[in-house]
């Protein structure tokens, strides 16, 4: 978690300042990672290791939002991918395809994307059948 974070700090420092696109959405992606390993290490480890009934009654929320960072970090992947791909095989291109403007609106759909389409599953789950963490009965 740690390092998570200050690789998305250092990232956004070093890279912004190079204000390139592979630098963006690698800090993005960064971003989305360290985001993902909070929640993970300060509310759902402790959920399994300590039993917390608060947190477990609660924890398709917890879920949702991991699920979101997973999915920017998912879509973070592609899109850095893509531009490495352009970068190599389109370098003529290669500064139209990735300005700052589209840069800034790859990195929007990033976000947008998953919390959009993560809202569809979280309202069906919340309202219908609830879904959240159950620990599986014990086996003798």
């Amino acid at each position: 978690m740690l390092a998570n974070w200050t690789v998305a700090i250092v990232q956004k420092n070093v890279f912004l300042r190079w204000k390139n696109a592979f630098g963006r959405l690698t800090a993005n992606q960064a971003l989305g990672d360290a985001i993902h390993s909070t929640i993970f290490g300060l509310i759902y480890a402790p959920m399994l290791i300590f039993d917390i009934q608060l947190i477990r009654e609660n924890s398709q929320h917890v879920g949702h939002a991991l699920l979101i960072c997973y999915d920017i970090s998912v879509y973070s992947h592609l899109f850095i991918s893509l531009n490495r791909f352009c970068a190599i095989f389109f370098p003529i291109n290669y500064d139209h395809l990735f300005n700052k403007s589209t840069t800034t609106k790859i990195i929007i759909v990033t976000w947008i994307v998953p919390i959009v389409s993560s809202f569809y599953l979280y309202t069906y789950d919340f309202y219908r059948s609830k879904l959240q963490f159950k620990p599986s009965q014990k086996r003798d």
